[in-house]
């Protein structure tokens, strides 16, 4: 998944990152045009997780992110094994007791109150185990009203249930040519695909004159 590949047909072009001649027009391994290149990792691990999550194509992105990329390349090593290497410091604990003011008390009480409420639905609506990472949320705006009020009042989430701040900016479309994100985008209207201005100028150039057009994806 770390390669780049080829998808000329009997091309067996394999490559750790982009090889092209000055001008861009022609592969230095394989002689074919950027736009029959593609990075096996967005295609089949990145792209389908940013489209659709953690369901359907997303959540097999992921079973092969686990099993084909973190599997083969994680090692896991324990501080018991390693203990004679690392030569770790003395650990030093101290224990200090600090009290929210009232009005910090009552920031925290009407987060509290908030996330049980949303909790509460959950449980009510059979739809716990399905909300997990809701529920992480939960938890982490709980410790952040405690570190510091202004970590939930300016977080992401708060500026988008308030209206406030600078809207999303909506994420580049995919290109389907080179599987990155699409440069200066454009959409085939039979289809609705969307293409890198340039993959989709190469693509056509690349056509045999007076051959009828069909989509490149």
């Amino acid at each position: 998944h770390a390669y780049y590949f080829c998808k000329a047909p009997g091309c067996n072009c394999k490559c750790r990152e982009y090889r092209f001649d000055a001008n861009y027009s022609k592969c230095e391994y394989c002689g074919h045009g950027p736009v029959q290149h593609y990075s096996r990792f967005n295609r089949d691990v990145v792209n389908p997780i940013r489209k659709y999550g953690y369901i359907g194509a997303g959540r097999n992105a992921f079973v092969t992110l686990k099993r084909e990329v973190f599997g083969k390349s994680l090692l896991r090593r324990t501080k018991e094994g390693r203990a004679q290497e690392m030569v770790l410091p003395p650990k030093l604990i101290t224990l200090e007791a600090n009290f929210l003011d009232d009005t910090e008390m009552d920031f925290y009480q009407a987060i509290y109150t908030q996330s049980q409420a949303e909790f509460g639905a959950y449980v009510q609506a059979g739809t716990l185990l399905n909300n997990y990472a809701h529920i992480f949320d939960l938890l982490t705006r709980l410790r952040q009203s405690v570190d510091h009020p202004y970590l939930v009042m300016h977080s992401k989430r708060a500026i988008e249930e308030g209206g406030g701040g600078a809207a999303a900016t909506p994420s580049a479309p995919i290109c389907n040519l080179c599987y990155e994100d699409a440069t200066d985008p454009v959409a085939s209207s039979p289809c609705g695909h969307a293409f890198c201005r340039e993959c989709i100028r190469q693509y056509v150039d690349s056509c045999p004159a007076g051959a009828p057009l069909t989509c490149a994806s």
